[in-house]
């Protein structure tokens, strides 16, 4: 609950920065905070299950790529907002590293030609036998 209400606090801050209401009317700091967290937890809870990412990747591009992106531009948006409010930017900067790191690492696999098996297939487990 406290965490909560610094939260909440802050983001009457990060509104000053944005500006919310007046890029879009009606809504408030609190609309904004929400949206914001909606879209985080359904990026996380997307990224978690790779078989919901096997069955979306047969019908459009691969979700592991549009969440990280998706999660990439939060990140870059909360760095700005730090950089904005003089605080440290060492929590979100590292995390988007680590998502332009993944990145990286899954345009190579593309690339390769040897795409990442998913998570939980037979092809992602080693192999203990030994090849003749």
């Amino acid at each position: 609950p406290g965490v909560h209400a610094e939260m909440t606090e802050k983001f009457h801050q990060f509104h000053q920065i944005w500006k919310v209401d007046e890029r879009v009317p009606g809504k408030t700091p609190e609309d904004f905070q929400t949206i914001l967290g909606l879209t985080e937890i359904a990026c996380g809870v997307a990224l978690l299950f790779p078989v919901l990412s096997a069955i979306i990747n047969l019908v459009l591009v691969p979700l592991g790529f549009v969440v990280n992106w998706v999660l990439m531009v939060l990140m870059a948006g909360a760095v700005y907002t730090h950089m904005e409010l003089k605080e440290s930017v060492a929590p979100p900067a590292v995390l988007l590293g680590l998502l332009l790191l993944y990145t990286i690492v899954s345009i190579a696999s593309l690339m390769s030609g040897k795409p990442r098996p998913v998570a939980g297939t037979e092809a992602s487990t080693v192999s203990t036998k030994k090849e003749n």
